[in-house]
């Protein structure tokens, strides 16, 4: 057989397989989060420090106060800005434990928009990874997520994941 004749079946052969092989769906980095004993404070260092304007205030559960900003000289501005968020969430000092199994959850995670929860967290577990919180419907996405969110109206399915190394990763799908 001649070389072009063997590497032409190989492409073929190549190109079926990769064929074969699921396609992953879209992701996107929504945002990352960082804990904070007094959210002001730090919101107002990223602000002053890295040109960042908040652009929500999450302020629903009185344990928790978050702080949303973007990269902008002035609110409109950081809205209009691609890209991903940085939210400052409250972490009181106070605090003795974490919730049972997220210790270091609320200090620094990953959120990401999938299009569908069930895939991720079946690949999660299979993966190594676990299931830290379970998927639950939430209301109000961050308005930074509005153009990569899947669900415009804001409702939608939020769930808190342990890779195989132990770092969290927030969801959020549409509902």
């Amino acid at each position: 057989m001649k070389l072009g004749t063997v590497m032409a079946a190989a492409a073929i052969l190549l190109a079926s397989s990769a064929a074969a092989e699921p396609t992953m769906p879209p992701v996107s980095v929504g945002a990352a989060s960082i804990g904070a004993v007094d959210v002001e404070r730090t919101a107002t260092f990223y602000e002053a420090v890295f040109g960042f304007a908040q652009i929500r205030r999450i302020d629903a559960r009185p344990q928790f106060l978050e702080v949303v900003l973007k990269p902008g000289a002035d609110a409109d501005a950081a809205r209009a800005a691609s890209g991903a968020a940085l939210i400052i969430i409250s972490h009181p000092a106070s605090a003795q434990s974490d919730p049972p199994g997220l210790q270091g959850w609320a200090r620094a995670h990953l959120l990401l928009v999938v299009p569908e929860m069930a895939p991720v967290l079946t690949r999660t577990t299979a993966n190594g990874g676990s299931v830290a919180i379970a998927p639950s419907v939430a209301q109000g996405s961050l308005e930074s997520e509005v153009q990569a969110h899947p669900d415009k109206v804001g409702t939608h399915v939020d769930a808190m994941i342990e890779d195989s190394a132990g770092n969290f990763v927030e969801l959020l799908a549409a509902k």
